[in-house]
């Protein structure tokens, strides 16, 4: 369960707009495209009529996203194995490195 993405923005260029909406009770702020994979960038636009223009494009593509199943705490595959990699380095250098005996000279 979702909330229409809802634009937060002000007549000020300098301060940054961003979405937000709730889903599942928890509330998220995007600024940007990115985690749909998108080159949406409305805080870099230089004028406020062309940021307003990509605030309700991004709205419009999370809509779109979450209408179709997307949700905010997916984690692309990607990253997952980037994950269980680190802690798998993090698990081995703990409970395997530090058992490692150095030779002595002379035995």
């Amino acid at each position: 369960m979702f909330t229409q993405p809802q634009i937060s923005t002000n007549e000020n260029i300098t301060t940054r707009s961003f979405i937000y909406f709730y889903h599942d009770s928890q509330r998220y702020k995007y600024y940007n495209g990115n985690k749909l994979n998108l080159s949406i960038f409305p805080n870099q636009a230089k004028i406020v009529k062309e940021r307003n223009a990509l605030l309700r494009q991004l709205q419009f593509e999370y809509y779109k996203a979450l209408s179709n199943g997307w949700k905010p705490t997916d984690v692309d595959e990607e990253k997952k194995c980037i994950q269980l990699a680190i802690a798998f380095r993090r698990y081995y250098q703990k409970n395997f490195l530090l058992h490692i005996v150095k030779p002595t000279k002379g035995i």
